[in-house]
């Protein structure tokens, strides 16, 4: 083998360790050095049509966003550390936030975090990506309960799910495909930005082979691995529970957007998604009762 040849091998396996060791969710929970647009930003866009920082004058809203952002990091993508940690410095982060605002957040305690970490690395998708209501395998599963409630509890706080004025009965449906609707803009936030062919390891948008991914390859990893529906279609089951009584609005119709063209390129294909409910989700939310208190109280 020549030096060039020698050199060119060795570049390649550096680099091939280094896309080994890259984290499968492709979007930081805030804005990166570079200015690229975060999960919190997509998480402001879905209550306000306007980006995380556009509302940062906004001294009631903003802690919440940051707050909701935390507790989406903590609900999806928090993992346990390297050899040397007990878990990623994220989640410091994360818990010191949520800890130091307890009283505006109406947070009361965030579960052991012993408890709901999953394994980091290039297959964390697999832990917490294929879906609100896919069944992982037993630890898994028990570990993703525990993170779905920490997103639920904290959106029962703030928003108001009662099956009607008169009673304090939590309408669950209702919280849960909130839940999930947040859930879907973060995992469609990185299908956006993913610049590695990662999606395997999380629910695809349209079509579970859009990737080229073989049946050899669920049957070589674990088909417990394989996700059993996709994006678009728990979409539409959750505007559904959530719009139920707006379905034959402008806003509702808008929604269906998503069900018609769609791009052939899959990180425009999350965009054009994302970009369809950011511009009508948040008057859909406004005008169901229980989001209007939280809508009231942020001053919106």
């Amino acid at each position: 083998m020549t030096i060039t040849a020698c050199t060119r091998t060795i570049s390649f396996l550096l680099f091939f360790l280094f896309c080994c060791n890259l984290p499968a969710f492709a979007k930081d929970t805030f804005a990166d050095n570079s200015g690229n647009a975060g999960h919190a930003d997509d998480i402001s866009k879905l209550l306000t049509g306007k980006g995380y920082y556009a509302n940062s004058h906004n001294h009631k809203l903003f802690p919440v966003l940051s707050g909701l952002a935390y507790i989406m990091y903590l609900t999806v993508d928090s993992t346990m550390g390297r050899e040397t940690e007990l878990f990623a410095p994220t989640v410091y982060n994360a818990l010191n936030y949520l800890n130091g605002h307890k009283e505006e957040l109406k947070i009361n305690n965030i579960p052991n975090v012993r408890d709901f970490l999953t394994p980091g690395g290039s297959t964390h998708g697999w832990y917490t990506h294929l879906g609100w209501d896919h069944v992982y395998d037993a630890d898994t599963t028990n570990r993703w309960h525990i993170r779905q409630e920490i997103l639920r509890d904290f959106l029962g706080k703030h928003f108001s799910f009662f099956i009607n004025t008169n009673t304090d009965i939590i309408k669950p449906s209702k919280r849960d495909s909130l839940a999930a609707l947040f859930y879907y803009v973060h995992i469609l936030g990185d299908h956006e930005s993913d610049k590695l062919t990662t999606a395997h390891t999380r629910i695809p948008i349209k079509d579970l082979y859009e990737q080229n991914i073989s049946d050899d390859y669920w049957n070589r990893y674990g088909p417990e691995w394989k996700p059993e529906t996709n994006i678009i279609s728990e979409l539409n089951k959750h505007f559904a529970i959530l719009f139920e009584d707006q379905m034959e609005t402008d806003y509702f119709r808008n929604l269906q957007g998503i069900n018609r063209y769609l791009p052939e390129n899959q990180a425009d294909k999350a965009k054009w998604i994302l970009d369809i409910l950011f511009r009508n989700v948040p008057y859909l939310l406004r005008n169901e009762s229980f989001a209007k208190s939280f809508y009231s109280t942020m001053q919106l």
